[in-house]
């Protein structure tokens, strides 16, 4: 079998040019930039293949892990030089158009399209209880057979939508990454110590400037691809930046009675027995980050 990456120089490419070649599939990658590709391809022992026409066409299956602006322009390039029945599958954490451009390639050619989305970044291990959603356009057997390969490395592999995918991760990510984001750029107006703080800090603070620093020190393209590009983000950002106001006008207002009816509030969000549960999983997450600092 073999898989050909565009994008395969990218951190995320790279990650999966290992993971397939490692799986004995035989892996080519294609890159803009030549010298880079082929640094790569020798670190990782994969080949690099420069003719872009080529690397489609000797493949079959070929990964598109290029920036998410850049997704759906690379579906449609990939797809005039799919040979029949070839599999053709993305990764980009938002999926509008990704799947629009599927669609079009859908009536045009006899081939497998499928629209992924590993929930992970370049510095995990493994895919062992990752989740891994599949956006389906055209599937069949070569489909079947790379969610067979998922599940294989122990990922959590389930079927969505494009439109619920994006909503979905439009607070899992584009909320969650917005707040971090900001709150690491406040920090830094701030002129705030923040190796200082650590010896200040709570579990949960030490969670928290963890995840700042996650999404701040890894890939400013990607995160801001993520802000840019997914149709739900502006719905999401608008509820949050609502609710801080709102409680940033009941903390300056002093009102005691009414910040405390407004955090009650909050617990609406976890209903039917979802709220222990994460206690419960908040609890381990604080307690690993706890027992790695003794």
């Amino acid at each position: 079998m073999k898989v050909c990456i565009i994008g395969g120089s990218g951190v995320f490419g790279q990650w999966y040019a290992s993971l397939f070649g490692k799986a004995g599939f035989e892996v080519a990658i294609n890159n803009r930039h030549a010298s880079v590709g082929k640094k790569v391809a020798r670190q990782l022992g994969v080949s690099f293949e420069p003719s872009f026409s080529k690397a489609v066409a000797g493949a079959d299956w070929v990964m598109v892990s290029v920036p998410i602006a850049s997704t759906p322009r690379y579906l449609l390039k990939a797809s005039r030089h799919l040979k029949k029945h070839a599999l053709l599958f993305d990764v980009s954490s938002v999926k509008a158009g990704p799947v629009r451009a599927m669609r079009r390639i859908a009536g045009k050619k006899d081939v497998e399209l499928v629209s992924i989305h590993p929930m992970h970044g370049p510095r995990v291990k493994s895919l062992k209880a990752v989740p891994v959603v599949f956006v389906p356009v055209r599937p069949g057997k070569q489909v079947a057979l790379l969610k067979k390969f998922f599940k294989k490395q122990g990922a959590d592999v389930f079927e969505s939508s494009a439109k619920e995918h994006d909503e979905m991760l439009s607070v899992v990510q584009g909320m969650t990454h917005f707040v971090h984001l900001a709150s690491a750029s406040a920090v830094r107006t701030m002129a705030f110590d923040l190796r200082k703080s650590r010896r200040f800090s709570s579990p949960v603070y030490k969670v928290f400037s963890c995840l700042m620093a996650r999404v701040a020190l890894q890939n400013p393209a990607l995160y801001a691809g993520i802000q840019l590009e997914n149709p739900s983000n502006k719905k999401a950002r608008k509820a949050f930046l609502s609710e801080a106001k709102k409680l940033d006008g009941l903390v300056s207002a002093k009102s005691r009675r009414q910040v405390e009816k407004w955090i009650e509030r909050c617990a609406g969000a976890f209903q039917g027995g979802l709220g222990e549960e994460l206690l419960e999983e908040s609890d381990r997450a604080l307690r690993a980050v706890e027992g790695k600092n003794r």
